[in-house]
């Protein structure tokens, strides 16, 4: 986002933290103004589950109060969508390439549109 000429604040929420830390880094984000979360989750073979680990669902919903001014976006595994109903907005980006994340920024920030056409059902 910074590329793209945004004044942004950043918090990284990983599954391996501790749910202090989680809780830590989520009450950091201010009151008012958008909140952009990426998701960058990637469907493995033979993992059996293609949803978020159970940590970063509990972050997404701490999320829950801000709701009204949350994209979602998710980088790689469309499906993850699916575990942010609330959310205001939902990006499938698929790919965390450094083109693509300039792409979104750009995207969410309202100088070029959005393209494209979902080729998966998301459902939320």
């Amino acid at each position: 986002f910074h590329r793209a000429g945004a004044k942004v604040g950043a918090r990284r929420v990983r599954a391996a933290m501790t749910e202090k830390e989680r809780a830590r880094a989520l009450a950091a984000i201010p009151e008012a103004g958008p909140v952009v979360v990426g998701v960058f989750s990637r469907v493995r073979g033979y993992k059996g589950d293609a949803r978020l680990a159970t940590s970063l669902r509990a972050a997404l919903e701490l999320l829950e109060p801000a709701a009204e001014r949350t994209c979602v976006v998710a980088f790689g595994n469309p499906y993850v969508l699916e575990e942010a109903p609330k959310a205001a907005a939902w990006v499938a980006a698929f790919s965390e390439a450094p083109a693509i994340l300039e792409a979104v920024a750009m995207a969410v920030l309202g100088k070029v549109g959005f393209k494209g056409k979902m080729p998966v059902e998301v459902r939320g």
